[in-house]
């Protein structure tokens, strides 16, 4: 595929070269509308770039697929197809909540408490579907970069 980018290159270049060396005075014929060699010559360069990251792209798709599938896609009871993930995900989830606990405890100890010390359990509830999604997605984000640095 990167060969193909590569000749695209090289092709629009070519063709932008003449476009350019045909306005000018040289023995090539002036083209009629100067207009298509400009247009052709650019969107062969547009399409080797894209050409050239079409694999990476489709790489980093399957990469954080896989991962999505590995930390999401297990049924009740099954540890996912990638048991450390799940320990990760735990582990993240308890750390976060305990850290916004003694948030929420400092703000209730405030001389103008901020909060009621009643309230705290309530927050924390509320809290824990933006817990549970931030670290859901920092650790596919990790998973992908691994697997995409890695190639597998």
């Amino acid at each position: 595929m990167l060969i193909v980018a590569a000749l695209l290159a090289v092709l629009g270049l070519t063709v932008l070269l003449i476009a350019f060396l045909s306005g000018h005075r040289t023995p090539l014929p002036r083209p009629k509308r100067p207009q298509l060699l400009w247009g052709s010559g650019a969107a062969l360069l547009i399409a080797a770039g894209g050409v050239g990251l079409a694999p990476s792209f489709l790489d980093y798709q399957a990469c954080e697929s896989a991962c999505e599938t590995a930390l999401l896609g297990k049924s009740a009871g099954d540890e996912g197809s990638m048991p450390n993930m799940d320990k990760e995900y735990r582990s993240c989830v308890k750390s976060s909540k305990k850290h916004r606990t003694e948030e929420l405890i400092k703000q209730s100890q405030q001389d103008p408490p901020l909060i009621k010390t009643s309230e705290i359990d309530g927050l924390l509830a509320a809290a824990e579907p933006d817990i549970q999604a931030t670290c859901r997605d920092l650790l596919i984000d990790r998973c992908v970069v691994s697997c995409y640095g890695t190639g597998l």
